[in-house]
């Protein structure tokens, strides 16, 4: 796997001058980041403390118990709602933010049907327990705060190894970071990358809704032009007024480079085809299957959503 660059150095560079472009001085900046994560990581770990001792989801657990052998399944299982658990304490499910645990979601569950049919074609043998929750938890920093780029990544993956849950820790390819050609992912990575791109929720149709490919690019594109228009507006108005432009975000808007939403999109022709043509697995027809069951009420995950919705419509 790809050795990311440090947090550290991704702050550094993203402010090469005394006073930044969007007109907060780098020393201040940095310290209010670091600040900023840390009191987010402390809250999570804290949170962290509710899941048992005993759960599949720590390494020292999972380790002896094989995935592949029927009398585990429930446990397994069990392993699964624990993380879905984790994910509503960490961030309780509102009208603001279903739509992220509905792309958590349906993210996890195409990473564990995709996982399935390439154990059945033979091509893999990776546990799709673990890969459900890898898909689950690859936005793990959207859930901890609403930063972009890089930000996402650090505080995601920094949250998961203070868990002692690092094995879920997974390199998925985003259009904020440089790419790799498709030969050097690993299947896991091509995996959770394709669950990821595949799993986005269309916020006017609803929970039973599957976000277009081209409309996931126009949300990247939007939360860029929205740090970009931040920066303008901070360098004309006092200093008060200003807005929080944190360096992670800084260095991945400037890693974003303008070709990098064709390379995203020729990333998801080649992984689709590849499943399509080599291994014989159609994602759009896995997709068409999940919504189905969705929409046929047989999806949990889902079910917890609307659930949650419910009660918070109700109590509000």
């Amino acid at each position: 796997m790809t050795q990311r660059p440090s947090l550290h150095s991704a702050w550094e560079n993203a402010l090469p001058d005394d006073e930044c472009g969007n007109g907060f001085h780098r020393g201040e900046l940095l310290k209010a980041e670091r600040g900023k994560t840390r009191k987010r990581l402390e809250r999570a770990v804290t949170v962290a403390g509710s899941i048992p001792e005993d759960s599949l989801l720590f390494s020292e657990n999972a380790k002896d118990v094989d995935w592949d052998k029927q009398d585990n399944h429930e446990r397994w299982e069990q392993m699964i709602e624990q993380a879905l658990d984790l994910t509503e304490h960490i961030a309780p499910i509102t009208a603001k933010n279903w739509h992220l645990h509905a792309h958590l979601r349906r993210s996890a569950q195409m990473a564990r049907a995709i996982t399935e049919k390439l154990n059945a074609e033979k091509i893999v043998h990776l546990n799709p327990y673990e890969m459900e929750v890898r898909g689950l938890f690859h936005d793990f920093g959207r859930l901890i705060g609403q930063q972009a780029y890089l930000r996402t990544e650090y505080e995601g993956d920094a949250a998961l190894n203070r868990m002692s849950l690092e094995r879920f820790v997974v390199d998925t390819v985003r259009v904020g970071r440089r790419f790799r050609p498709l030969e050097h992912l690993s299947d896991i990575e091509k995996i959770v990358t394709l669950a990821d791109m595949t799993g986005g929720v269309d916020f006017k149709g609803g929970l039973s809704s599957i976000m277009p490919f081209e409309e996931k690019i126009k949300k990247h594109e939007e939360t860029r032009n929205t740090l970009e228009s931040y920066i303008r507006y901070n360098r004309k108005v006092s200093e008060e007024k200003r807005i929080p432009v944190f360096p992670s975000e800084i260095a991945g808007l400037l890693w974003m480079e303008r070709g990098d939403k064709d390379r995203y999109t020729k990333l998801y022709r080649m992984l689709e085809r590849k499943m399509r043509m080599a291994w014989n697995v159609d994602i759009r027809a896995i997709r068409e299957e999940i919504l189905e069951n969705e929409k046929a009420g047989l999806s949990t995950p889902m079910i917890r959503i609307q659930k949650a919705l419910k009660e918070k419509g109700a109590n509000s």
